[in-house]
């Protein structure tokens, strides 16, 4: 390679061509590399330094061939020489590139250098040891100290040293410096490769270089990777251990004799125990006293390789005496020659999730014991479950009416503003309460109270809606009996003086306004009490119950017939336009009273005497209309009976 660069020299457009061929060959090499996905620009694997390795090779090997052509092709080299001197020239390139390469590739990327003292001392004192043998080596005193033992292999200990304590960094300026010192020896005519290259010969300086390269990397590299996979290996154990200490479930070993060997520290939480107390205690001792036995039998079961798995629900007790429900998974543990080694257990905490099974069974025997009846619907009102009342109420089974909308109960006696405004309250407020009327699945009409609430997700949207409903039919028609009660006769069933005055109210207050006429026509029986003295109170009830029905269907709709008490009656006539209207009506009824009775096999016959008094001509407020057609009823009895007076008439 000397004589090649000597004659380079001799020629500077030769040496130019030559430069920007080995350029290009650089530059190949480089792209070749970067293109590689598996190759690491950091040399942080052996595969990425072999690879380096070998892309120099083949570089150096390219770049010497078209250089020793050239200086062939030139005339600058015989043609009988050129082999020996692109050897040479590869030789060195190689090497060029596994000492120069190295050293940029650690150094190019920034990494933080350890702070500790101890380290530093360390390096300190291996620069001192490297300098003193590079001395000995290369500076022509190996002879006079060491003789012929002394060579430029003691300094390969040194480069192994800094693999080992180092890393790649070190190393590489190791190597590199050791090189440099080696060719600086040879220009100051001393160390072991003098005489070789004196006399052109590289073979030992090469040998030297090469060996001292690879092994020093070979070793960082392998020191580097070993480093990196026990720190990734430490990092993922403790990753493993943050999750297995973190885990919501107790995690736990037991060895063959049903002891715990090992546990996390969610277990020691669930027990309410420290987890040395827990290591080297027994299993089933943590299982609560009436279940002990069972879970001691499974576990034996699981160790004797009848079972390969379990999952069980326990009831287990905390070091304070408190208790909670757990879910075991356990399954059974073996080495690679299938022994028994013991079991691997998970706990997990579920009564919260007991508690819940709790209250949903309960809610399901409330939902199905429930007298009132409950529909649920999902979003779009299509109904998923009703309860047993809900059959009852309505006539219709589940089966029935799942799928189907609460629309199908409609009894169709409210407009379409009633349904709008009730779910106008029911999506603004959530619930919507009221009685309703629907109809069953017989046609009836069911008078209902009715409870719908919307369901919502977190998120607020509508997830269901649930209705409770009552059927208070009975409940109307038991207000509607007391409702009559408090305001007709239980008798006769006609208005009572209590309706009758409120209904004589509201025909004074019209006749005041629009200037109208009214009259009060007071009715009593001639002749009822010796029926009701000779044939008993049954047979007087049936002639006063056939009297009013004879009154009423004689009368308009607008009029009011009451009992006043006893065997009297009243009738209110309002919006009398003349007064002849009510003595012709009067009239009517002395002929229907008067009619024969037929009751119970008797033929009875009585008849009635009626004083009228009219608006305002006989009074202008109620009790002087009252009175005076009491009054005119008394003189039309004095007039021998079976006839009527108008008050204010002689």
């Amino acid at each position: 390679m000397t004589s090649a660069v000597r004659l380079v020299l001799g020629n500077l457009g030769l040496a130019m061509v030559i430069g920007c061929v080995q350029a290009l060959a650089a530059w190949a090499g480089y792209r070749w590399l970067a293109r590689s996905r598996d190759f690491d620009r950091g040399l942080n694997r052996l595969s990425d330094y072999l690879t380096l390795g070998l892309a120099g090779a083949l570089v150096a090997l390219a770049g010497a061939g078209i250089g020793t052509l050239a200086l062939a092709l030139a005339g600058s080299l015989a043609w009988e020489a050129a082999p020996l001197i692109w050897l040479k020239w590869a030789m060195g390139d190689w090497l060029g590139v596994l000492v120069l390469a190295p050293p940029l590739a650690a150094w190019a990327r920034p990494t933080r250098l350890p702070r500790s003292a101890r380290y530093w001392l360390e390096v300190a004192l291996f620069t001192g040891i490297a300098l003193i043998a590079a001395t000995i080596v290369f500076g022509g005193w190996q002879r006079a100290l060491l003789g012929g033992y002394a060579h430029g292999f003691m300094m390969f200990p040194i480069v192994i040293w800094a693999a080992l304590r180092f890393g790649r960094r070190i190393t590489t300026l190791f190597i590199l410096t050791t090189l440099a010192l080696a060719l600086a020896s040879v220009k100051l005519g001393t160390g072991p490769f003098a005489r070789d290259f004196a006399a052109n010969r590289m073979a030992g300086f090469w040998l030297y270089g090469m060996s001292l390269a690879v092994t020093g990397m070979t070793l960082a590299i392998l020191i580097s990777e070993r480093r990196r996979t026990l720190q990734a290996l430490a990092a993922g154990e403790r990753q493993l251990r943050a999750i297995y200490d973190t885990s919501n479930a107790a995690i736990f070993l037991v060895d063959p004799a049903g002891r715990i060997i090992h546990a996390n520290q969610r277990m020691a939480e669930m027990f309410g125990q420290p987890l040395a107390e827990l290591i080297g205690s027994e299993y089933v001792a943590l299982v609560s006293f009436d279940q002990r036995e069972t879970g001691r039998a499974s576990m034996m079961s699981l160790l004797s390789s009848s079972l390969d798995f379990v999952t069980a629900e326990r009831h287990y007790q905390r070091r304070d005496g408190s208790e909670f429900w757990g879910e075991i998974s356990a399954r059974r543990l073996q080495d690679e020659g299938s022994r028994r080694i013991g079991l691997v257990a998970l706990i997990i905490d579920i009564s919260s999730r007991k508690e819940a099974q709790n209250q949903l069974r309960l809610a399901a025997k409330v939902f199905e014991s429930s007298h009132e009846g409950i529909v649920i619907t999902d979003a779009d009102t299509r109904i998923l479950s009703v309860n047993r009342a809900f059959t009852a109420i309505t006539g219709y089974r589940e089966e029935e009416i799942r799928g189907q909308t609460p629309q199908q109960l409609q009894s169709g006696q409210y407009p379409k503003a009633f349904y709008a405004e009730m779910w106008r309250r029911l999506l603004e407020t959530n619930h919507w309460e009221g009685e309703i009327s629907n109809r069953r699945k017989d046609g009836s009409i069911a008078a209902e109270w009715l409870s719908i609430s919307a369901v919502r997700l977190d998120n607020g949207e509508i997830a269901n809606y649930v209705a409770i409903f009552t059927d208070i039919s009975e409940r109307k028609r038991d207000e509607e009996r007391i409702r009559r009660l408090a305001h007709h006769d239980p008798l006769t069933e006609l208005p009572n003086r209590s309706l009758l005055f409120d209904r004589m109210n509201k025909a004074l207050t019209g006749a005041r306004r629009y200037d109208k006429r009214f009259a009060v026509l007071f009715l009593d029986l001639d002749g009822f009490k010796p029926i009701n003295d000779r044939c008993g109170h049954d047979i007087g009830d049936a002639v006063l119950r056939e009297v009013a029905r004879r009154l009423s269907a004689k009368v308009r709709d607008s009029d009011t017939v009451s009992r006043h008490g006893g065997d009297e009656f009243v009738i209110l006539v309002p919006e009398l336009a003349e007064p002849e209207q009510v003595t012709q009506l009067g009239v009517k009824l002395l002929a229907i009273i008067a009619e024969t009775y037929r009751i119970a096999g008797l033929e009875l016959n009585l008849t009635a005497s009626i004083g009228i008094s009219v608006y305002p001509e006989d009074g202008e407020d109620i009790d002087s209309l009252m009175k005076n057609a009491d009054s005119a009823m008394y003189r039309a009895k004095n007039a021998g009976r079976n006839t009527l007076v108008r008050y204010g008439q002689t």
